[in-house]
């Protein structure tokens, strides 16, 4: 299909477009994107066959709940989705985040996107190890103890990226830019608990606990342990874009010391700050 005269937002250059040249991407891992010209249809590669009709559903009942700009069509693995003007929520201060939105959308994904796949403990727990030792040298033993508590969650297709700048201020309200795949790709997490997301959204608007009010106590329970999950994968990820995105480097170094901060400060794994 080819997009000329359209203009090509793939590999981070939706940056420049929306004045937001120092959020870190890795060009190899975006997928391809583009606008129209007359700037009101994004169209972004979502897969052939039966994986394109499921980011297409997920597109249609998300924006039908008010989370995401409306879906249009689907064409050669492409999803055609309406194009809203806004601003990335990217170093949004914590007392402007609009948490009880954030969270009205997490419980909405528990709610209505239920997996039949068990949580991937041993995935988990070779994640964990393998990580921690090799980015922190730090034993992942005691994390691992509270394995009766995360293995018989149930799990869901998440978001699987809650990152700030997927968060758009439109004037219509803010809606969230992708959400239909990342549940069902090649990284981290998968059809994971609900839990891991809750614990996403924590870390990247660094919020505070009072966040967790909005979920139920079992869901709470286990946000401790994927508070360092997730951050233990995005050190791991961003320690590994710092070498293969040699123009990105600084900008990952300065969110993997954030994502590490996160892990020394965890009761769960008894470290110093050393």
């Amino acid at each position: 299909m080819g997009f000329d005269p359209w203009i090509d937002l793939s590999a981070g250059q939706w940056r420049a477009f929306l004045g937001s040249p120092e959020i870190a991407v890795h060009p190899q891992h975006e997928r391809r994107k583009f606008l129209s010209p007359d700037r009101k249809v994004l169209a972004k590669f979502a897969g052939f066959g039966s994986r394109g009709r499921q980011a297409f559903d997920r597109a249609r009942i998300l924006h039908e709940a008010g989370f995401t700009p409306s879906p249009l069509n689907l064409s050669r693995g492409f999803l055609f989705t309406e194009f809203v003007p806004g601003c990335p929520m990217w170093g949004q201060h914590p007392a402007g985040v609009p948490a009880p939105h954030l969270a009205t959308y997490l419980n909405y994904i528990r709610n209505n996107f239920r997996s039949p796949i068990p949580v991937p403990w041993n995935a988990l727990a070779e994640m964990l190890s393998t990580n921690l030792d090799e980015a922190l040298h730090i034993d992942a033993s005691p994390l691992l103890r509270v394995r009766p508590l995360i293995e018989d969650a149930p799990t869901h297709h998440l978001d699987g990226r809650m990152l700030p700048h997927e968060w758009i201020k439109t004037p219509s309200g803010i809606l969230k830019a992708d959400a239909v795949d990342h549940a069902d790709d090649h990284f981290f997490p998968g059809p994971q608990d609900i839990a891991w997301d809750v614990a996403a959204t924590i870390v990247e608007f660094a919020l505070p606990d009072d966040f967790l009010r909005f979920f139920d106590t079992a869901t709470r329970r286990r946000v401790p342990f994927y508070l360092i999950a997730y951050s233990v994968f995005r050190l791991a990820y961003c320690r590994m874009a710092e070498s293969s995105a040699p123009a990105e480097a600084e900008r990952f170094r300065a969110l993997a010391r954030r994502y590490e901060t996160v892990i020394r400060a965890s009761p769960l794994l008894r470290i110093s700050s050393d």
